[in-house]
């Protein structure tokens, strides 16, 4: 079998998050979507909690930017549960963030 995705994280923040899921399905997939946006932000290491370290806004500015960069090749309806996936690992680690605001991104192309 392929080596289980939760090894390739760590922080107390990764921990918050992973946590609160229930079915191990959810948490590797959860995992593997926050792995692809760290990816996304070139961040230089598996910790997720550089991931808190921006204000609000930059946050959600990062996010938006990572929307349209999956809008290249995904459809809507992926790019809906892989954004989900990085809101609530933010808003599990207390950052509140608008939601319908970034969703809007998501759908504004048919």
């Amino acid at each position: 079998g392929s080596m289980p995705m939760n090894s390739k994280l760590t922080g107390r923040s990764y921990t918050m998050f992973i946590e609160a899921q229930h079915s191990e399905a959810t948490k590797e997939a959860y995992t593997y979507f926050l792995l692809k946006y760290m990816g996304f932000l070139s961040c230089q290491t598996n910790n997720t909690d550089v991931l808190l370290q921006y204000e609000v806004k930059t946050i959600q500015s990062q996010i938006i930017d990572y929307i349209l960069y999956l809008k290249k090749t995904l459809r809507s309806s992926t790019i809906k549960s892989q954004i989900s996936s990085v809101i609530s690992f933010y808003m599990l680690n207390d950052i509140v963030l608008n939601s319908k605001l970034l969703f809007r991104y998501v759908c504004s192309v048919a």
